[in-house]
């Protein structure tokens, strides 16, 4: 069995993760919960703020930093709402072996 590993979590990390929570709770009252979404079209909607991530660095005037870090946020948030739709997706599966198992091993 391995045992637990603790991390310190880097500060660059921690100041992003709590803007990538800032936008998540910003979007929690006004939109359709995320995780009704299927992960094709989550990485559509991926693929687009990857795009508005380009145009903001292209593009950017004096002091638009804002827009860049908004734009990483926003790309960073549809990662990972992939990556945990593919993990739940993951869970189900091996919960769903788990009962096919025993039903096989009742019969």
């Amino acid at each position: 069995m391995s045992e637990a590993v603790e991390y310190k979590l880097r500060k660059e990390l921690v100041v992003f993760v709590a803007l990538m929570e800032a936008k998540l709770r910003e979007n929690d009252t006004e939109k359709i919960p995320w995780a009704g979404f299927t992960t094709d079209y989550l990485f559509f909607r991926l693929v687009e703020e990857v795009g508005e991530l380009s145009q903001a660095l292209l593009y950017r005037k004096e002091g638009a930093t804002r827009d860049v870090v908004a734009e990483a946020v926003d790309v960073a948030n549809f990662a990972m709402r992939i990556a945990d739709r593919m993990r739940q997706k993951k869970e189900i599966l091996k919960e769903l072996r788990v009962l096919r198992d025993k039903e096989a091993g009742n019969e």
